[in-house]
């Protein structure tokens, strides 16, 4: 076998060993094998266990014929069976029933208000469970059903999927949240008169909540329709990855979904993330260039509520409200914005730091302001990278 030739950059300087800001992003490393003895697929499968060792796992694999005839999963292999059940999932046409959607209807501010409705849906469905859960709190779990609702949908999808009981898509999801519907009626029957004197007299607390949910929303959001590229025009970046899981998953009939890297395998990744954001695409039509763009927000709209509310309940706790007043007046939520804004906004500076340098390059140095670097904001521990 040739020795392996590396990229190299100008005075014969090798990146073969290089970190992986060249060898991945910069000058991706190109190798290309060769059956020169003209191995059978078994022959080159020994060899390469061979080879691992104590690196492979201890089991003999099966030969491609035996995977296919035994009807199990083998290695990171599908079966000829489970293939064809993922390729009978339906094609890109079928599954978004439009054609893909053109162009004005992709980009359609609708698509926002869907995907927000249909996560609040699923919020709604589970707020009686989460208020018989989160009594205790002052705000009953309000905030804390928004993940929850998406969580017990999507864990029931998925275990559908993955026990093969139905294929993903909207019927299971229809299914899910109306088996979470069922169960939050049984709990509002049990704590009906509760709920609503909470919805008369806490409203105010809802509504504080609400806006600050929808406030992070909306200005992440606005980030990203100010930059909507899915990748980086030359470093790359792992978007597209996450891009390619993300069809993956949703094309796919039965978890675990197909490997879009490997023909013929099945992803050995973690996908949860991607399979709840795949999930409100089934349900809502979005196509997942778009989807991508709103499910971003959504994630970051929930960190920054999530924060609110464990600052809010927290205090609000008897034992700490004496000490909270003196600071803060007789309102929790002064607490909750101060928890949102620690996790959600003040974590990293460096973003703050790049726009006021901008700022002072224009106004004073008379320059032009340099590129916003986001790598450089998600590189804030020494050694760089990471």
């Amino acid at each position: 076998m040739p020795a392996p030739r590396f990229p190299n950059l100008p005075g014969g300087v090798s990146l073969g060993y290089a970190d992986e800001s060249f060898t991945v992003y910069d000058h991706p490393k190109v190798m290309i094998f060769a059956n020169v003895s003209r191995l059978s697929a078994d022959d080159i499968s020994e060899r390469i266990i061979t080879a691992a060792g104590d690196a492979f796992p201890p089991a003999a694999a099966p030969s491609a014929a035996e995977s296919a005839s035994d009807g199990t999963r083998t290695r990171l292999m599908m079966t000829e069976s489970r293939a064809a059940a993922q390729r009978a999932g339906g094609t890109w046409r079928e599954i978004f029933a439009s054609g893909g959607q053109d162009d004005e209807r992709r980009a359609s501010p609708l698509w926002i208000a869907v995907w927000l409705l249909a996560a609040q849906a699923a919020a709604l469905l589970a707020f009686p469970l989460a208020f018989a859960a989160f009594r205790p709190l002052a705000d009953r779990g309000w905030i804390l059903a928004k993940p929850l609702g998406l969580l017990a949908i999507g864990l029931a999808v998925w275990l559908m999927a993955s026990l093969e009981i139905l294929p993903f898509g909207r019927t299971p999801i229809i299914i899910s949240a109306a088996g979470l519907g069922v169960l939050s009626a049984v709990s509002f029957a049990f704590n009906r008169a509760e709920m609503l004197d909470f919805f008369r007299n806490r409203w105010k607390t809802i509504a504080a909540a609400e806006m600050v949910f929808l406030a992070a929303f909306f200005a992440f959001l606005l980030i990203r329709m100010a930059n909507p590229d899915l990748w980086h025009p030359w470093r790359g970046g792992e978007k597209p990855m996450d891009m390619a899981y993300l069809n993956a998953v949703v094309k796919s009939s039965y978890m675990p979904p197909y490997d879009p890297w490997f023909g013929g395998g099945y992803l050995n990744y973690y996908y949860w993330g991607q399979f709840l954001v795949a999930a409100l695409i089934r349900a809502t039509g979005a196509v997942p260039e778009v989807a991508i763009n709103i499910a971003i927000p959504l994630f970051y709209a929930l960190t920054a509520a999530l924060a609110y509310s464990v600052s809010y309940n927290l205090a609000a706790a008897a034992p700490f409200r004496a000490r909270i007043r003196g600071m803060m007046g007789r309102r929790p939520a002064v607490a909750g914005l101060l928890g949102a804004a620690f996790v959600a906004v003040i974590g990293n500076l460096d973003g703050a730091a790049q726009t006021i340098g901008n700022a002072w390059r224009a106004a004073v140095q008379g320059l032009p302001p340099a590129e916003f670097d986001f790598w450089r904001s998600s590189r804030m521990m020494p050694p760089d990278p990471p």
